[in-house]
Formats: C-alpha cells, structure tokens, sequence
C-alpha cells in the first residue's frame, strides 16, 4: 500500500474552484469549526497544486469550517500527478458518494459533468465510481425536471428515486399534482411507478412490428449484419452510424479489444434499455 505525504500549507495559499458540493449549511458549518478548534482538523484536505498555489480537490467544506475556526495552516495531501478535469469530477465524485453528504442535484450535476468531461457512456462511469447503472440514469433523470421538483427532491419532500417516474409524466400540471401528493404523504413511490404505468398508451398486441436482418457484404470477405424492427435503408443507415460513433468513442480512450468493444457497447445498449425498469423496482 502506497503511503502519502501529508504537509501543512497555510490557508492563504488555497483555492477553490467549482466543486460537487454547491450549499453548505451555516449551523453544521459553524459546529464543524467548533470541533476542529478543540481537537484540529482530523482529516487532511486532498489538493493539486497549481504553480505556487493548491487547489482544493476534495474537502472544501473541511477548508471552510478551518477558516471560520481562523486556522493558520491545515494539513493536506498532494496529488502527485497532474490531474485532468474528468479525474478532478472523479475523485470529488467518489469521494462525495462515499460520505453520501451532497444533495441529489448536486451529484447529478456532477455526473452530467463527469460525462461531458471524459467522453465516458453511462455505464463506464457508473462502473469507474462504483454505482449502478440505474443510479446514473435516475440522477441524469431529475436535472431533466423543473427546478421547483428538483428543489422538493434536494429537500427529501420527494424520494430522489421518485424522479425518474416524474419524467416520464408529460402532462407538466398533473406532474405537479403528483409531486403535492406526494410531499403531502399521500402517494407513494410504489403508487406513483403504479401512476406512470396505468398513464402509458397501451399497444396492441396485433401490431407487433416484424423483426428484419439485412446483412451487407464489404471488402475482404468481411460482413456487416443489422437487425431490427421494420428495417429500412434509413433506419440501417442510423445504426451503423450510431454504433461507428461510439466504437470511434471507445478507441479514442484507448478500447482495442473487439471482444472488450463489443462487451462494453452491448452493456451500455442493455443499460439503457434497463434503465426504466431497473429505476422502478428501487425502493426509496
């Protein structure tokens, strides 16, 4: 096990730059710095430097509480290695899930960034944080919904698993009305997933659509295969492309295994294709 250094820097030399955590409330706050001006900050803060100065990249509220308790120094951790901005969003995101103290929002802020960041597909970052697929999808979900239901959800009115429901609800005044019942005790998670399915139009079994395989022959011998539903020219042309996108993605991060390739783009499909179902049957 790799030991790290831990070094005193005076506060006056720390920033911070945009973190996961957004809010911080003033009384835990104030009774954070209480403790660490009786026994000292117990847990060093874990920054990057930058030039002459540190960059906070996880412990801004630690960092806080230190300066309302007027220390002059704290103790930290320097990253070794330069640290990319999809890294930063990494470690401050694992770090936050690990002591669970940020608001649903806020992680999913975090997320979104995360992906916009690195590139990665739903399924790779929840695998590189340690959280399931169905918890990226419902975090992405509530950053989808109006900021009153985001703000009812951040204040535990709303069960947070309650937000992937919501979004499929297309009327916006009968959403609402779910979310009163539901901050009012009247409606559970249960009743509401019960909601959103009895409201989705139902579909014919006669109308099932056909399933369709066009397989086209290219240079070398090779084969491309595509099947699915009412298979026209177009709809192929959307499928290769789609997929060609993505394996281009996966390579540009350094993917070269087909075997590694297929796996990784058969889960993300089957992700998404879960993710409803998956979000349903959480429990709040």
């Amino acid at each position: 096990m790799s030991h790290e250094a831990i070094r005193y820097v005076p506060l006056d030399q720390i920033d911070c730059e945009l973190q996961i955590r957004t809010s911080f409330a003033e009384q835990p706050l104030i009774g954070l710095a209480r403790s660490i001006q009786e026994i000292g900050l117990q847990q060093p803060l874990r920054v990057r430097a930058a030039g002459e100065r540190f960059v906070v990249v996880d412990g801004e509220r630690r960092l806080r509480a230190a300066r309302l308790a007027k220390l002059a120094e704290v103790p930290v951790i320097v990253e070794e290695k330069p640290l990319c901005a999809g890294e930063i969003l990494q470690r401050q995101l694992i770090a936050n899930l690990q002591r669970a103290g940020h608001t649903p929002v806020e992680r999913a802020q975090a997320i979104k960034r995360l992906l916009d960041e690195t590139g990665w597909a739903a399924v790779e970052a929840a695998g590189k944080c340690g959280i399931s697929s169905a918890t990226v999808t419902r975090s992405l979900a509530i950053l989808e919904l109006p900021q009153p239901i985001q703000a009812r959800i951040n204040a535990g009115e709303v069960p947070e698993s309650a937000g992937y429901l919501l979004k499929q609800v297309a009327d916006p005044h009968k959403r609402a009305e779910l979310v009163s019942q539901m901050a009012a005790g009247q409606l559970s998670r249960d009743a509401l997933a019960s909601e959103v399915k009895t409201d989705r139009p139902r579909k014919s079994r006669k109308s099932t659509p056909s399933v369709n395989r066009a397989t086209a022959l290219v240079a070398g011998g090779d084969s491309v295969t595509v099947v699915g539903t009412a298979l026209t020219l177009d709809r192929m042309v959307d499928a290769l492309s789609s997929v060609l996108a993505r394996i281009r993605k996966l390579r540009s991060r350094g993917v070269a295994d087909v075997a590694m390739a297929c796996r990784l783009l058969r889960e993300e499909a089957q992700a998404e294709m879960k993710a409803a179902p998956a979000v349903a049957q959480e429990v709040s």
